[in-house]
């Protein structure tokens, strides 16, 4: 299971963007949409791997849906609220 390396948090253009990041380091080269509304995108490496998940204005249906690519992905979300 790939361990949880660091969440940041920002705003952008007022809204809340949450960042998982998985993969330090490693060049980004595709951005996935996870939902109809782009709230939730996974960030992935030229092998496929994971290297963040992007989350916009978190909300119930979106930690869902990030618990289901967690499971999918076999990435750990241990520490992701005691996170500062």
């Amino acid at each position: 299971m790939k361990n949880l390396e660091r969440v940041t948090r920002e705003s952008v253009d007022g809204q809340s963007l949450l960042y998982l990041s998985y993969k330090s380091g490693a060049a980004l080269t595709r951005t996935i949409d996870a939902t109809a509304t782009g709230s939730v995108a996974i960030d992935v490496d030229a092998a496929g791997d994971t290297v963040g998940i992007e989350l916009l204005a978190p909300g119930v249906d979106d930690i869902e849906t990030l618990t289901r690519i967690a499971r999918e992905r076999d990435l750990s979300l241990d520490g992701l609220f005691s996170f500062a």
